[in-house]
């Protein structure tokens, strides 16, 4: 196991998170390589629900698989028709990474609390809106690099609040992005 070292906009971004999930939806907004996943296995390793995190890629699924490893958390694999996976299938994992794919056909495992939506700018699809309506009290973060859709669906009719992870201009005087 390796233990990843935070940064402190990380740190940062997981307590503004925390806080607005206590009352709304939440979408974290972060350029590509700001540590949108790290923040949000910092939530999730801190948390100990039952957490469900879903994405469309085979690539997201395994860099949010391992990322969560890498810190510790025991975690498991819902993906259809992938045998690169099939060592990390874990029913008893509380927390589950899952395609979205696979869940919109099998459906959400049961008494989930805490929803973490991967590229979030597709929140509005019929696939993550069938999902979510599936987790009615669960708390439901959203990631992405991109609040805006092209097709003119507000995310804000989802998600209630808005955490920008960190400002790209301090990143990149921070020496984290080129």
């Amino acid at each position: 196991m390796l233990i990843l070292e935070s940064r402190p906009y990380e740190v940062a971004a997981v307590k503004r998170i925390r806080e607005a999930l206590k009352t709304e939806r939440v979408l974290a907004v972060g350029p590509p390589g700001c540590g949108k996943t790290v923040v949000a296995a910092l939530l999730i390793q801190a948390d100990k629900r039952k957490t469900l995190v879903l994405a469309h890629r085979y690539e997201l699924i395994d860099q949010t698989y391992r990322t969560l490893s890498d810190m510790g958390v025991d975690a498991g694999v819902l993906m259809a028709q992938d045998e690169q996976l099939h060592d990390r299938r874990n029913a008893e994992a509380r927390v589950q990474v899952a395609s979205i794919q696979t869940l919109a056909r099998r459906g959400v495992p049961p008494g989930i609390e805490l929803g973490v939506m991967d590229e979030a700018h597709r929140a509005m699809a019929d696939s993550y809106q069938a999902i979510a309506e599936a987790l009615p009290r669960a708390q439901v973060l959203g990631l992405t690099a991109t609040p805006c859709r092209n097709d003119g669906k507000s995310l804000g009719d989802f998600f209630g609040a808005m955490v920008q992870i960190e400002q790209p201009s301090r990143l990149i005087a921070a020496g984290y992005l080129a």
